[in-house]
């Protein structure tokens, strides 16, 4: 055998085990690709199977914010099966597991907040985060825990209302409620009355924006808040000259007031005040009368009789007026010479005050005499107090004429009074003269008004005519409208006896 003929047997035997192996490597590679194919489409049947079968195990979500059934309620209790029993999902088919278990209008209400994108195209944790923003509680962490200090039982059984208790405290987060969160709960719910619920307002405001907000911050916050109002308020106001101001003092006796009325009330006979009565708006069935009950006209005839007996009540006030100001005349004011216990001293006049005042100075002039404890109540024109410093019982003299009385010691200007000024009678008798006003008596007023009607008649005589007279000074006339039609009415009929004299 030659060389040439073993060259071309080798490469024929070459060749036939160049396709046997080509042939291998193709049926090969049809091998991997069934098996690739097996494994993908058996992970996806696990995949599809946990997600049903999880669906199948969550309950759906129903938001309920009153009740307590919000979203981080649900995702406490559902986040250990989605977290661990899906495992083997990936974040996006955890994400559309959550989103299914939304009811209807929970969906509808989470699809239109994310517009424009959809809810596949949403990570798992921004679902999470959107939803337990859109349904969560709709109240504050404030209202709840008041809501929860409030819980009352309201005729439901013990057990109902031992899982209201447990389920408010739950809402209330009062797990997590530190001491200082507790005294500025404390704190707010004591400002109760109306005239706080601005500062109300501003506190929980400050609450809600920090809840770490301790109570000494709380409370210069709003300290602070009340001193930029009152700057503002002075700023505001006009700058007032350079005078002393005037001080009007009214001197008001100590009178205790009755929590219950003395006397039932006289529109219904019940124990409570007449302007507190339930039939003050009401109206009478038997004498149509506003304000009072049926078969209390008596009562009230009496009460309003009464009332119209009463005199005008006069408020006791000492008046100072100020001093002259740039622009006014000064004004003339009215001093007397008062010897009070011998002494000298200088008073100014004052007819409104129902007692007398004598400054400190002025008292100790007099030799200061021992002083009991004050009988009244002096407030200036800004409604502030007056110092008194007490009374004494003294004699004194004006004019020349003697009396007695008590004098108040305060801190103002010294002033005479009216109970000392009624007992100079003279100087009494000049004050009230300029306000006396010429009276008439009824006989007189009775003959002017006689002898008036008398002249009227005699001059104008045809007025008084008895009859309805003539008008000589127009003429009459009567016009019917351009579009008047007239109009038939059949005679009323009447009995045939009478008819002749009728007609």
């Amino acid at each position: 055998m030659d060389a040439d003929t073993l060259r071309a047997i080798l490469s024929a035997q070459a060749a036939a085990q160049e396709k046997v192996l080509q042939a291998v490597m193709k049926e090969m590679r049809g091998m991997f690709s069934s098996m690739t194919s097996t494994s993908t489409t058996a992970h996806v049947t696990s995949a599809e199977f946990v997600t049903n079968s999880l669906s199948a195990r969550l309950p759906e979500f129903t938001h309920d914010s009153e009740n307590g059934c919000t979203f981080d309620v649900w995702y406490s209790r559902c986040e250990d099966i989605i977290t661990q029993d899906g495992a083997t999902l990936d974040e996006a088919a955890k994400a559309r597991l959550i989103v299914s278990e939304l009811d209807a209008p929970a969906y509808a209400r989470f699809t239109n907040h994310i517009l424009p994108r959809k809810a596949a195209e949403i990570s798992l944790a921004e679902t999470v985060k959107t939803l337990q923003e859109l349904f969560g509680h709709n109240t504050s962490v404030f209202t709840r825990r008041y809501a929860y200090l409030k819980t009352q039982c309201n005729g439901e059984s013990l057990r109902d209302y031992t899982g209201l208790v447990n389920r408010r405290h739950e809402m209330a987060e009062f797990n997590a409620i530190t001491a200082e969160q507790m005294k500025c709960l404390v704190w707010i719910c004591g400002l109760a009355a109306p005239e706080y619920a601005d500062i109300r307002t501003h506190a929980l405001r400050k609450l809600e924006s920090n809840p770490e907000t301790t109570l000494r911050e709380l409370s210069a916050g709003i300290q602070q808040l009340l001193d930029i109002r009152q700057d503002a308020k002075l700023m505001c106001s006009p700058p007032s000259p350079a005078a002393p101001p005037s001080e009007i003092n009214a001197v008001e006796a100590k009178k205790g007031q009755n929590k219950e009325p003395p006397s039932p009330c006289f529109r219904c006979g019940g124990l409570h005040w007449a302007k507190e009565c339930d039939f003050i708006d009401k109206r009478c069935h038997a004498c149509h009368r506003l304000g009072l009950k049926k078969g209390f006209r008596k009562n009230f005839n009496k009460k309003r009789t009464s009332n119209l007996k009463k005199k005008r009540k006069r408020a006791n006030q000492v008046v100072i007026a100020a001093s002259a100001t740039a622009g006014i005349a000064p004004i003339r004011r009215i001093y007397r010479t008062v010897k009070v216990n011998g002494v000298s001293t200088r008073m100014r006049l004052d007819t409104g005050a129902d007692v007398t005042l004598l400054s400190h100075k002025d008292w100790i002039a007099v030799g200061r005499p021992k002083l009991l404890p004050p009988l009244f109540k002096l407030k200036s024109a800004n409604n502030k107090e007056i110092n008194v410093r007490g009374y004494f019982k003294c004699t004194f003299a004006i004019d020349g004429c003697q009396g007695s009385g008590t004098c108040h010691v305060a801190d103002t200007t010294s002033l005479l009074g009216l109970d000392w000024i009624a007992q100079v009678e003279p100087l009494f008798d000049r004050l009230i003269g300029s306000i006396r006003y010429n009276a008439i008596s009824d006989s007189t007023l009775a003959t002017v008004r006689s002898s008036l009607t008398t002249r009227l008649r005699k001059e104008f005589p045809a007025v008084f005519a008895p009859g309805l007279g003539c008008c000589t000074k127009t003429k009459a006339s009567l016009k019917l409208k351009p579009d008047a039609t007239p109009v038939f009415r059949k005679a009323r009929p009447v009995p045939y006896a009478v008819q002749p004299r009728i007609s």
